[in-house]
């Protein structure tokens, strides 16, 4: 069979084949065998047969080797973009609750010397507008015993 044409015929005496090689849509069709008798000129010199129906439906594309190989890496470069910011986005929410969990001691001592400052100042307040005293210990429960508080009255 030569490679070269679309439409080949091969065979002897009554059997003969017809190869259609690299089918597409415009070879579908209906295709008939006919036989002439060029020696006789009747109406049985003539022969045609009934057709052969030929359906041709779309195929998968086919993908070369190395199309498959290049679809592979980049799937798996995908998949690991993809699991490496999941990972980012977790790590950074992760440290974002620790962030918040634990306060420093700078932040706990600051808190305690702004509440004893507020205490001395709010007892300075009552000493000058009333003339009487009040203790700090009673408006704020958290304070301790602490003679810091008074250290430079």
């Amino acid at each position: 069979m030569n490679s070269k044409k679309k439409h080949v015929m091969s065979g002897t005496g009554h059997n003969y084949m017809l190869t259609i090689s690299n089918v597409t849509h415009n070879d579908r069709g209906v295709y008939y065998c006919a036989v002439l008798y060029p020696a006789e000129r009747t109406k049985l010199s003539r022969a045609v047969g009934n057709g052969t129906m030929l359906a041709v439906r779309e195929t998968a594309a086919i993908v070369l080797p190395q199309a498959k190989l290049l679809l592979i890496i980049l799937t798996v470069l995908l998949v690991l973009y993809s699991i490496g910011i999941i990972v980012l986005l977790v790590l950074q929410k992760v440290s974002l609750k620790k962030a918040r969990k634990l306060p420093s001691p700078q932040d706990q001592n600051s808190t305690k010397r702004t509440k004893r400052f507020q205490a001395v100042l709010q007892e300075l307040y009552y000493r000058k507008h009333s003339g009487k005293t009040k203790m700090a210990e009673m408006d704020d429960p958290t304070s301790s015993n602490d003679p810091e508080i008074y250290q430079n009255m």
